[in-house]
């Protein structure tokens, strides 16, 4: 390989690095058993998801490590971003979510970066009445997850085979 050749594969690595690390991981793995969207009529503002919920923990390092909480089950309230182009995008996630509901296809989605201090979304239990919805952070949309050899996406399914 000549030195241009070299040069080029080196730029082309390069470009490719920073293109993969442009995004987090999603920081919600789901397994999606209803989804109950507020109002029932016009357009969407909230979102109750429900099923079993593993979110990405933080670490001294931020969100790096990519560790899940145990999963449980419950719910999640969301409200929609305050910007349009966000709203848009999050009413099209959760017609994708309200897809899934039901047939035990494990998902990801939510843009975990994105949530710091207080706005971290928590999962709510069964009997918790609906309050101060937290915000939905879109990043990639809803991702389907293969559950060969992933212990926390084998969990989430063991909790919603009960």
């Amino acid at each position: 390989m000549n030195s241009r050749h070299t040069a080029a594969l080196l730029a082309l690595l390069g470009f490719a690095t920073v293109t993969l690390s442009a995004s987090g991981q999603s920081g919600i793995y789901a397994v999606v058993e209803k989804v109950i969207i507020e109002p029932a009529s016009g357009p969407a503002e909230r979102i109750q998801v429900w099923g079993a919920f593993a979110l990405m923990e933080r670490s001294s390092q931020g969100f790096t490590s990519y560790v899940f909480t145990k999963p449980a089950l419950g719910y999640m309230y969301f409200r929609l971003p305050e910007d349009a182009v966000g709203a848009q995008n999050a009413r099209r996630e959760w017609k994708d979510l309200a897809s899934v509901a039901g047939k035990k296809e494990p998902v990801a989605f939510g843009y975990w970066d994105r949530y710091r201090g207080d706005s971290m979304p928590t999962v709510r239990a069964g009997e918790a009445k609906p309050m101060n919805p937290d915000p939905y952070l879109t990043d990639v949309g809803m991702v389907k997850l293969n559950s060969a050899g992933n212990a926390t996406v084998a969990a989430l399914l063991k909790l919603v085979e009960r």
